[in-house]
């Protein structure tokens, strides 16, 4: 008989006018590839399709790669996402580090990726990430998860 073997992962989630909250979750192995692995949730909800412009900034207490993204929409939109970052000393002045390779959703409820051509994915203890929104149309809601490794 195969033993299964209960571990755990760490998810962070940024909820507006709450803020920044670490969810520990247990999965079995066998279920769950991404185990050591870390996640960067963050929520964005408006009454309408969503805007552009910026719609916060979750602070990194450790250092970490972004080693790829996730995006769900709920209903089949649109939406260009630029993720940012800045030091303590220099918020909320966030510099772009996805280049010419932003979180883009075409025509979708979802997206990801795993190759993160141009990114400057290293984001150092005490940073913070700013996700801007660029372009939006069909939703005025998405979930955006950044994979990250400690």
């Amino acid at each position: 008989m195969k033993r299964r073997v209960m571990q755990e992962t760490s998810v962070y989630r940024f909820i507006p006018g709450i803020g920044f909250q670490n969810i520990n979750i247990k999965k079995l192995n066998d279920n769950f590839e991404a185990l050591s692995r870390d996640a960067l949730v963050f929520n964005i909800v408006e009454e309408n399709t969503i805007s552009a412009g910026s719609k916060g900034f979750v602070y990194l207490p450790f250092s970490a790669k972004i080693t790829g993204w996730v995006v769900g929409t709920y209903t089949s939109a649109s939406l260009t996402v630029d993720v940012r970052k800045c030091t303590g000393q220099n918020y909320p002045a966030a510099t772009s580090i996805a280049g010419n390779s932003k979180i883009v959703v075409t025509d979708s409820a979802f997206a990801e990726c795993s190759v993160l051509t141009g990114w400057d994915s290293f984001i150092p203890c005490g940073s913070w990430i700013e996700f801007f929104v660029e372009s939006s149309s069909g939703t005025n809601r998405a979930d955006i998860i950044l994979k990250v490794n400690r």
